[in-house]
Parts: structure tokens; sequence; C-alpha cells
């Protein structure tokens, strides 16, 4: 390349040679304002104008003789600029042989890329494929196995047959230890195909360190993209993978009562309705002398509930509606009970005082929240703890509908009037998960208002629910 160049610059500088010594040199004529022609100065002789005349130069071409040379600075501009040129060409020659190598270089670096990838994923495929080989074996070798056993049972059937007639029901026990013998044997079987897997990892593992030797060898720079690493497998082969599901089988899982409760009746429990029943039981020791059965089986304390939940071992019962109906009659102590009664005069007289008979209009209803902790003690039934308010609706009624009460009795609002608060003890009852029954003992005690409507004494109660358990760990849904 650089014979080529300095051919051609040498062409080049004989060329304008010729030219230069073939040229005229220039003739410089002056002329005056008025016309006048002035002779050429000579090269050494200088010309100098006042200030006060005024010139016009122009420059005309006339032939010169061809024995005219170059001058020393024409001579020298011309030598620098054909070492210029050479040092230019110079420099592109070396770029370009740069940018070659540079080219040649990321060639051969992707291409070694190529084949390192292509290598991984051919070592990658072999170790599947002696991965399912080592599987397919295993599995071949357990339905020999089998076809053997079940060979020599037909074989040795007639003579067991002959040898012992009454055939002897196989036990619990029996059957147990058998299943883990077959475990046990499953396991080993894993086992042996495991570590044949792991060798041929290993192998696949050395193939790939030959590799990456064998390229830091050659120099190769480093790779920017993440080359596939081939791991040893940790994984059985199938003739292992429900080797813990025979273990849950033949092993027995204890389980708490906790679990066991919310196996049989769910993690979580919603009442989607439910209704109940109670009784009263006054306290003993009564100014007014009633006894504690005075009105036990002919007070009824009737409830409509909805939307009732249990999470874990804590629930709540948010909208629980209470009203109370009576059997008609005279009892122990005098009072006189009708169907349907209302709160009476308030005065400390006595107990009959508080109540006067009434109708579905003037008749009293109580709204009745309360908070609920779980015991389990078996997986069908648990202890409940609870407590909460009962208040008297008639006056928030009174206030929803204004006109409902003046078309009847306008005090009715104040007579029914009452707060009470009241807790208890109470056995949750599981027989079927969706229909929990509920038998409680709970002791309420008025705190404002009228004292008879809802008097203090012990309650019995029973309670039916409709809902939907719900199942949330898998150790439950089994």
């Amino acid at each position: 390349m650089k014979a080529k160049i300095f051919t051609l610059l040498t062409l080049m500088v004989m060329t304008c040679m010729s030219l230069t010594s073939m040229a005229q040199e220039p003739v410089f004529i002056l002329v005056e304002e008025d016309g006048n022609q002035v002779t050429q100065p000579s090269q050494e002789s200088t010309f100098s104008f006042s200030q006060e005349e005024t010139t016009t130069t122009t420059t005309t071409t006339e032939p010169s003789s061809f024995n005219s040379g170059w001058t020393p600075v024409e001579e020298e501009v011309l030598t620098l600029t054909f070492e210029d040129e050479d040092a230019a060409a110079a420099k592109a020659a070396e770029e370009a042989r740069l940018a070659e190598e540079v080219r040649l270089a990321e060639e051969a670096r992707l291409a070694e890329e190529t084949r390192l990838a292509e290598e991984a994923r051919l070592a990658e495929e072999a170790r599947l494929a002696e991965e399912a080989r080592l599987a397919e074996e295993a599995r071949l070798a357990e339905e020999a196995r089998l076809a053997e056993e079940k060979a020599a049972a037909l074989q040795q059937a007639p003579t067991k047959t002959e040898q012992v007639e009454p055939t002897q029901p196989m036990t619990e026990e029996q059957k147990l230890e058998e299943r883990i013998a077959a475990a046990e044997a499953a396991e080993a079987r894993a086992l042996e195909a495991a570590a044949k897997a792991e060798e041929a990892a290993k192998k696949a593992t050395e193939e790939r360190e030959k590799i990456e030797a064998l390229q830091n060898g050659q120099g190769i720079p480093a790779q920017t993209t993440q080359q596939p690493q081939v791991q040893p497998t940790t994984q059985l082969p199938e003739a292992a993978q429900g080797l813990d599901e025979v273990k849950q089988v033949t092993e027995p899982v204890k389980l708490s009562v906790r679990e066991r409760y919310y196996k049989k009746a769910g993690t979580n429990f919603l009442s989607i309705a439910s209704v109940g029943y109670s009784t009263v039981f006054l306290t003993p020791n009564r100014t007014d002398g009633l006894t504690p059965t005075e009105f036990a089986g002919k007070r009824h304390f009737i409830n409509f509930e909805i939307l009732e939940w249990r999470v874990k071992l804590f629930g709540m019962q948010m909208f629980n509606f209470e009203v109370g109906v009576n059997t008609p009659g005279w009892t122990e102590g005098g009072t006189y009970l009708t169907k349907l009664m209302s709160g009476g005069e308030l005065n400390h007289t006595g107990y009959g005082s508080g109540l006067k008979e009434a109708d579905a209009h003037t008749m009293w209803f109580a709204y009745k929240p309360a908070i609920k902790v779980y015991i389990p003690c078996s997986d069908w039934l648990a202890i409940e703890l609870y407590g909460g308010i009962e208040i008297d609706l008639t006056t928030a009624w009174s206030r929803v509908n204004v006109e409902y009460y003046k078309q009847h009795q306008k005090d009715i609002p104040s007579r029914n009037y009452f707060i009470g608060a009241y807790g208890g003890l109470g056995l949750m009852l599981t027989p079927a998960p969706a229909l929990p029954i509920e038998i409680k003992a709970e002791y309420r005690n008025p705190v404002q208002g009228n004292m008879d409507i809802v008097p203090q004494g012990f309650y019995l109660s029973t309670q039916l629910h409709i809902g939907a358990p719900i199942r949330k760990t898998q150790k439950n849904k089994n």
C-alpha cells in the first residue's frame, strides 16, 4: 500500500515539474489614470506612490520564455505539501489496518460465544436425556420386580392353600408393616436412581469446566451474556415422588384438639341465619317475694339473628334481635300474663306493675349484640364465653317513624325503654358442620329503664345456626 502511494506521489511531482517549466512568468503592467503605460519593474526594484496619487493596477498575462526557473520559495512550499500528503496517507493506512484487526477480533469473539453456547446446550440436553433414561430404567425395574413378585405369589399359592386351609385376613398392623416395607424399598430404589443422576450431572459439570479452561487458555475476552450453568440435579425419579404420600398414609398424623376442631367445624364459620329460645329463672331473695320459678316456662324470649361469624377462636353476633311472648294465665305469685306485653307504670310495689297487656304495635323488641370466645374441647365440642348488652328499640323506632306511636299510645317508647348487660357460658355442639347448636346459661341484669321487661335472673337458652364452615388449610380440608 505504501509503495503504491509513493509511486503515485512521484508521478504527480514529475507532472507538476514539467508543467511548471512550461508555464510563462506573469508580467505586471502599471497604468496611470490618464491611460499612459508604465514599464514593468524588475524583481529587485520597489514601487512607492504618494498618498495624493491614485492608481489602478491590472494584471495581464503574456508569453514568456521557457527558460524561466523556480524560485526558492515555491520549491519549499511544494516540498512541504508532498510531506503532508505522505503523512496523511500513512495515518489513513494505519487506521484502516486497526479497524480491520478490531473487526476480525469481534468476529472471532462472537464465533467463540456461539460455540460455547451450543456446547452448553448440548451438555444440558445430554443431562436431561440421562435423567430420563435413568427414570425409565427405574420404572422398568420396578415393573419387572412387581411382575416377578406376582409370578412367585401365583406359584406359591397352591402350596399355601394346601397347608393352611382357612385364610386369615390381614390385620391393620400387618398392612401397616407391609406398607412401610414397600415405602422403604421404594426409597432405596429412588436413592440409587438419584445417585446415578448425580453422577451424570457431575460429568456434565466436568465437561463445562473443561470448556471454561480451554476458553481461558485461548485468552478469549470475558463474555457479557450469562451462559447457562449445568447444575447437578436433586430431583428424584418418578418412582420416589410419591414417597411422602406413602409415609403420610402409613404414619398417622397426631392433631391437636384445636386442629381437630377446625377440621370438623371449620377454621372460620359464618352463620347465615339462626333462631333461639330462652326462659328466665329469677334471682332468689327478691324484695317482692317472687320465687325463682315464677316465670320459668311461662315467659319466652325469642331470638332472630343473621350473619354471626367466627374467625378461629373469636366471634361476634352483630345482628341479633329479641322479642318476648308469654303463656297467658296466672302465675304462682298472682301475676296475670297476656300473650304480648309492654312496659307498665314504673313503681316499686310489685312485679306486675312493670308490665301491661300489649299488641303487635305496642310490644317491646330489643337489639342484643355480643362478643364470644371459643375453647375447643374435641372435634365436635367447644366451650364459649360471651358477653354483651341489650337495649330496647322502641325509642329508636319512634324517631324513625314519628307518626307510628301517635296512632296508638304516645308513652309507649318511654315505658318500653330499658338497657341491660348480660354474660354467659355455653356449649357449641357441631353434630354437622353446617348446623351447629348452642346451649347457654347466661345472667342478665337491667341497668336503666323498666326493670321488669327483661328481669334480673338466670336464662337458659338454645340456638340453632344454619351456616357455612370455611376451612383455610389443606390439613383441615383433609
